[in-house]
């Protein structure tokens, strides 16, 4: 198995400078592994995963208590959206991903399955 690139969001909970991270990432790879812990106090995972995913344009994948998968929503041959107005879980985006997409995507990554999907889909 090869090494997956991390990137890790800090105690500041600053999500610019590694939104410019994964979005240099996300000119080479699909997928960007982000680790959330150590955050400020009062700071769930889900409030900085809505900010890196408004900063950057990506779509949540997986979830795990300390660690966030992001897809950048766009295929390799396409450019990315580029737009402040199209990023995050608006309705124009929320179909970017297709269930299958997701599902292989946590298989290969080595993450359990959502409730309701199939382990096999």
């Amino acid at each position: 198995m090869k090494n997956r690139p991390v990137i890790a969001v800090g105690r500041s909970n600053i999500v610019t400078g590694v939104a410019k991270t994964i979005k240099a990432h996300f000119e080479k790879h699909p997928l960007a592994i982000v680790n959330v812990k150590g955050r400020a106090k009062g700071t769930s995972v889900r409030e900085v995963v809505f900010k890196l995913e408004q900063a950057t344009g990506a779509v949540l994948v997986s979830q795990e208590p300390s660690k966030v998968i992001l897809y950048r929503g766009w295929g390799a041959g396409d450019n990315p959206r580029r737009n402040g107005s199209n990023t995050g879980k608006n309705a124009s985006s929320q179909g970017a991903v297709s269930p299958e997409l997701l599902a292989a995507i946590r298989l290969e990554c080595g993450f359990k399955p959502r409730e309701g999907e199939d382990a096999a889909a």
